[in-house]
Parts: C-alpha cells; sequence; structure tokens
C-alpha cells in the first residue's frame, strides 16, 4: 500500500485488516527545494481506547522544536530551508512588535 500526505494521517479505512501487533512500514519522503530524503519507520500496530482530546494531547507533546530539528538535520538543505522560515518568523513577529507598539 501506498500513502501519500504532508502529515503522518493514516485513516481507518486504510488500516482494515491490520490486528494489533502488526508492524506497519511506513515510507516518509521529505522535499525541501530540489533535494529529498527518504525513510522508512517501522511502527507496531496498537488500538487504543483512549479519547480523541487524550491521544492528540499524547501527539502534541511529541511534537517538540527538538525533534522537528532532529528530523530535518539530516538534510542540509532541508535544515537551511528550516532555519529560512524560522529566520522569517522571527522577523515578521519583531515587525508586528514594533507597528503595534506605534
Amino acid at each position: 500500500m501506498s500513502y501519500s500526505s504532508s502529515v503522518v494521517f493514516i485513516p481507518g479505512s486504510d488500516l482494515s485488516g491490520i490486528e494489533n501487533a502488526d508492524i506497519l512500514s511506513i515510507k516518509v519522503i521529505l522535499y525541501s527545494g530540489l533535494s529529498s530524503k527518504e525513510r522508512t519507520v517501522h511502527h507496531t500496530f496498537y488500538t487504543t481506547t483512549l479519547p480523541l482530546e487524550e491521544r492528540l494531547n499524547a501527539i502534541e507533546t511529541q511534537l517538540t522544536l527538538g525533534n522537528i530539528i532532529d528530523s530535518f538535520a539530516q538534510d542540509e538543505d532541508a535544515l537551511q530551508a528550516l532555519a529560512n522560515v524560522l529566520h522569517s518568523s522571527n522577523t515578521l513577529a519583531q515587525k508586528v512588535s514594533e507597528l503595534m507598539q506605534q
């Protein structure tokens, strides 16, 4: 099965026939400029009975800036693109702050 998305989300309908403790191989391709980096992640599948809000909170705790930078650090072009975005965000935040003080 092949699944393409800008986020790692697999609808339940695509998981039909998968049992608890099955190992999923998820191919992630990161594109940055003219380069790309491919990585396959192996995940042991387990269903959960946690309410959606608790599941989202658990996922959110894993989305740290450090984890994001670590994933970009494997590719020089991707790391430079991330640095450009962060610089642009800081510059924009500074401009907004200056305008609000006027």
